[in-house]
């Protein structure tokens, strides 16, 4: 009788072994392809959280770090908060680095996509001064305070954006459909035109025949901006054009004045010297001509000259009182404490500024529009007043 070994691969017996075998490595592939795909999308760089979720990720960590929880447990705790959901992957990212060994501010070094030079400075300053709780709530603040100007800016700008907008559509409607609609019956006609109604069919005909030519003027011109807006000397034009705009120019000027003020005043408070302050300022401040005055600031501590003394020759960019309070501050000894003041007042001649804007510029598009959209209608239906008058 022949014996069957688990070698014979003709055996009825191996058969079925082999088709088990194959079909646990087709399953052990298929999961380790899933596994494999699992690691690939894991491995996306994560979104950009937004300056509220940095913002409550830097103060619900001081909250729980001044609690007594360790750093670990407490950016542990915070993976759970569903109001931190999109910052999730990079607090993980932080655990697994602290966790090797890693400080905190190397941590948020691997991560400058997510994490600012200021962010990484401060945090490294209050590590060494071992106050890190004051220096991440200090974060906290100045991220709040940027992202409540930025707010209140666009909350200025919505109510006259939206009737600038519908006001043009109305316009360009009138332009299009109904003028040359009139002008056809008032040619049949053959009636006389007043000049304001011949100036308005002009303009119609013109923007009829020819809108095509301003749509690829201005096609034009958002790509070469788009293509040249970051050449040092057309930056320069654009930031002073905005500087100098009658109604939004000095609202922007205090948003930048603010954003010196809090940033500068923030890394001095935290420890970081003047020159490495200034440094990152000028990284943050985001405006051609303050970054240009902060260059020219760290150029002036380099030669041995005061803050507050070279500051003084911007007045025409920052109000004559922020220089005078830093010359103060460098005086006495405690410049930080003192600009942190300084952006006080800052903040309230801001929203000062944004009201007075907000008075102005709605009231004034909304007569602008009624204007024109009321120039267009007299200019329509005039020649039909007209003509009753002659038939009277």
């Amino acid at each position: 009788m022949k014996v069957i070994t688990a070698h014979d691969s003709h055996s009825p017996l191996v058969k079925p072994v082999k088709a088990r075998r194959e079909r646990g490595h087709r399953a052990a592939a298929h999961g380790a392809d899933k596994l494999s795909q699992r690691h690939k999308k894991a491995k996306k760089p994560p979104k950009r959280p937004s300056d509220a979720d940095l913002a409550m990720l830097f103060s619900n960590t001081a909250t729980l770090l001044n609690s007594g929880i360790p750093l670990t447990k407490a950016l542990e705790a915070l993976t759970t908060d569903d109001s931190l959901s999109k910052t999730v992957p990079t607090i993980e990212a932080l655990i697994q680095d602290i966790t090797s060994g890693t400080s905190f501010s190397g941590a948020l070094s691997k991560h400058p996509e997510v994490f600012s030079p200021m962010v990484m400075s401060l945090v490294r300053a209050g590590e060494a001064s071992g106050k890190l709780v004051s220096a991440l709530e200090r974060l906290a603040q100045t991220i709040e305070d940027r992202r409540e100007t930025i707010a209140q800016i666009r909350q200025s700008l919505t109510y006259p954006g939206i009737v600038l907008v519908f006001g043009t559509l109305a316009i360009g409607f009138l332009m299009i459909f109904v003028v040359p609609t009139f002008q056809e019956t008032y040619a049949k006609a053959g009636m006389t035109l007043p000049a304001i109604t011949r100036v308005l069919i002009a303009m119609s005909v013109l923007f009829v025949n020819t809108w095509w030519i301003g749509c690829l003027l201005l096609g034009s011109m958002v790509f070469l901006y788009r293509h040249y807006r970051s050449h040092p000397r057309l930056q320069l034009t654009r930031d002073r054009l905005l500087l100098r705009m009658p109604v939004l120019g000095p609202v922007l000027q205090g948003a930048l004045v603010g954003r010196f003020v809090r940033t500068f005043g923030s890394l001095l408070s935290g420890g970081i010297s003047v020159k490495e302050s200034l440094a990152l300022t000028e990284r943050v401040v985001g405006h051609a001509e303050f970054v240009g005055m902060v260059r020219e600031l760290r150029l002036a501590v380099d030669r041995g000259e005061g803050v507050g003394t070279k500051l003084s020759e911007y007045t025409d960019l920052v109000p004559p009182l922020l220089a005078r309070m830093i010359i103060l501050g460098e005086k006495s000894g405690d410049l930080g404490n003192m600009i942190m003041k300084v952006g006080e007042y800052s903040e309230k001649d801001f929203k000062r500024r944004m009201k007075r804007m907000s008075t102005l510029i709605e009231p004034l598009i909304t007569v602008i529009m009624a204007f024109a959209i009321g120039a267009i209608a007299m200019a329509i239906y005039l020649p039909i007043f007209d003509m009753f008058q002659h038939i009277k």
